[in-house]
């Protein structure tokens, strides 16, 4: 929360998540743990790596401190300010700003269709583990099957004996490369962007407040200025005409207006250019940040399929390998 205060046009990458449905039911497990270290260290890397966001004492407090004192420090952090700063944050977000700039509007709908991608991937990663639980379970009750039968038919024992065995070679490498690190390798990181992913569209929705909150203001002086003009106007038309239907109380309330109006817009003006360049500032960090976070969506994707297709191709490999050791049985 403290770095996306002090820098709400940056993407700042979320925490992983610490609890998954599987994970709650077995999450002191050697595979959640060193699971759970991966995507800790990414997200480290993801801070340090960042050039200006790396620098907040924020990170440095998190990545020197004791444990007494980050729990003392995280305790004071946690002030009611900080507890209305998100939800405003959401509020203002919920309105959309009239003149959408098209740059950040191409790239929302490009996070939109890469959420809707990677959510696909994972749905369908997860039917395809399912399905090859099942799969092994079966290999596995089929080598005693083979076993069985190779003791009643004694011409067979042979060839049914290796075919078990093949059996068996296969249903563990399918365990130990598709199934046993799936969750690690693919479901979890996978998972882990996607929360990346709704960190850009934070972002996008933080650059749009500001944008919002820009015009909310032109519009405002707008109207003053316009007001102010009105008052100009209806005051020389009366003098003009000598006052003879108006009270010198009017004649003094609208003079009252116009100097608060002489006052006040000039405030406006100041505020309207302090905002506008506070919305360029937005912009530029942005589209920084986007163009950082392209690079690494294009290696950590990579990396992680990758990662898929190699143990595709070792379970392959295996299988083959068995599978040869078996046909060329007389």
């Amino acid at each position: 929360m403290k770095l996306i205060n002090e820098y709400p046009t940056f993407i700042v990458p979320p925490l992983p998540e610490k609890h998954t449905l599987l994970a709650q039911l077995d999450r002191y497990s050697r595979d959640f743990i060193l699971c759970r270290m991966v995507l800790l260290n990414s997200y480290i890397n993801r801070i340090v790596n960042h050039p200006i966001i790396s620098y907040h004492s924020s990170v440095h407090l998190f990545l020197t401190a004791k444990p007494m004192e980050f729990s003392f420090h995280r305790k004071k952090s946690t002030s009611i300010i900080e507890k209305v700063t998100g939800p405003l944050q959401q509020l203002a977000t919920g309105y959309k700003s009239r003149n959408h700039e098209p740059e950040f509007k191409k790239i929302e709908e490009y996070v939109n269709v890469l959420t809707y991608k990677l959510s696909n991937l994972v749905r369908i990663g997860d039917r395809i583990y399912k399905e090859r639980k099942d799969y092994c379970e079966e290999l596995q009750q089929l080598k005693p099957v083979l076993l069985n039968w190779a003791k009643i038919e004694s011409y067979l024992h042979s060839p049914l004996h290796c075919i078990a065995t093949m059996i068996e070679t296969c249903s563990t490498s399918l365990h130990i490369n598709l199934i046993q690190q799936f969750h690690s390798n693919f479901s979890q990181p996978i998972k882990e962007y996607e929360l990346y992913i709704d960190a850009v569209k934070e972002a996008l929705n933080r650059r749009d407040a500001l944008q919002l909150d820009y015009e909310l203001s032109v519009e405002e002086m707008g109207k003053k200025k316009i007001e102010r003009n009105n008052l100009t106007e209806n005051s020389s038309i009366i003098s003009s005409r000598f006052n003879l239907w108006k009270s010198a109380t009017d004649r003094l309330s609208r003079e009252n207006k116009l100097d608060r109006l002489n006052l006040t817009i000039p405030d406006l003006n100041k505020t309207v250019e302090l905002k506008h360049d506070n919305l360029e500032i937005g912009n530029e960090e942005l589209r920084a940040d986007i163009g950082r976070w392209k690079f690494e969506e294009k290696n950590d994707l990579k990396h992680v399929l990758y990662n898929l297709a190699e143990q595709h191709i070792q379970y392959y490999k295996e299988c083959l390998e068995a599978w040869e050791k078996v046909l060329p049985f007389p």
